[in-house]
């Protein structure tokens, strides 16, 4: 049969098949978000059983950084995430510490905190939104008092943000700095 038979315009067939499209993503999410819920409900009754006899502590740092003097507009969102996750992370049994808009020392204090809480069997979640920058395989969380993020401060000086080694309570390596031309 031909398709100009049918009187149906390309526009419609793209449209129809890009709606077929997304009905079959939508249905394959539905259907692996099914299996997931599946498989942690067959875990749940063994994670119960063996939490029966002791009490984990469940413990989480919520960091939400959108006020940096940098930007050229505050950032609304990762202060709303810290606020919802911080939400649900209470009704599901963590001790929740949260910070918004932080300082390096704000964030050095919160971290040490935490790590001071941690005991053998611990649950820990460390949730940071706002401005990160990544170099080699190291991340790093930044804090709303970084200065020089556009330009270097004055006197050329480099400051550190907190870095994911430091949260998780690694060693840093000791490594040479070498200031690039501009």
């Amino acid at each position: 049969m031909n398709v100009r038979q049918l009187l149906i315009s390309r526009r419609s067939i793209t449209i129809a098949a890009a709606l077929a499209c997304v009905v079959s993503l939508a249905i394959g999410a539905h259907a692996a978000l099914n299996k997931r819920a599946l498989d942690a409900a067959k875990a749940m009754p063994t994670e119960q059983s063996d939490a029966a006899g002791k009490r984990v502590a469940k413990l989480a740092l919520v960091i939400g950084n959108g006020h940096y003097p940098d930007a050229n507009a505050p950032l609304a969102q990762p202060i709303n995430d810290a606020r919802a996750l911080t939400a649900a992370l209470r009704g599901n049994g963590f001790d929740v510490d949260v910070v918004e808009d932080a300082s390096r020392d704000d964030m050095s204090r919160a971290i040490a905190r935490l790590k001071s809480r941690i005991k053998r069997d611990s649950v820990v979640m460390l949730f940071f939104g706002g401005y990160g920058v990544q170099v080699g395989r190291e991340s790093y969380m930044i804090p709303v008092d970084l200065e020089g993020i556009r330009r270097p401060p004055p006197g050329g000086e480099h400051r550190d943000g907190a870095g994911g080694d430091e949260a998780a309570g690694r060693p840093r390596q000791a490594r040479r700095r070498r200031r690039l031309p501009p």
